[in-house]
């Protein structure tokens, strides 16, 4: 696994932006559904643009007005599997699956 610096915070918040939260959802036989992919807020959150640099979270403009959708990346939901072990499979029809652009 890669070496970043990457706080408990910003792993935990990966794992919401996912909806993989504890005591509510769990991986089941080593597979995580992720039914969700986004975190929004109304500004620029610190933690989540530093995984955006790191290219771990990308954001999604234009949804929601003036609005931020954050989303984990391909290579962040791959970093979070490397991390706990599991599969995480992504709904299809998430509303913030879209191509992942170039953060810079």
């Amino acid at each position: 696994m890669d070496k970043l610096k990457i706080s408990i915070e910003q792993i935990k918040n990966m794992q919401h932006c996912i909806g993989w939260q504890k005591y509510h959802r769990e991986p089941k036989r080593g597979v995580f559904n992720a039914y969700r992919n986004y975190y929004f807020c109304s500004r620029k959150e610190d933690w989540a643009e530093e995984l955006c640099k790191l290219g771990l979270m990308n954001t999604y403009d234009g949804y929601y007005g003036t609005r931020i959708c954050y989303r984990v990346t391909n290579k962040g939901i791959e970093y979070l599997e490397k991390m706990f072990s599991v599969k995480i499979k992504q709904d299809k029809e998430d509303i913030c699956l879209v191509e992942e652009k170039e953060n810079g």
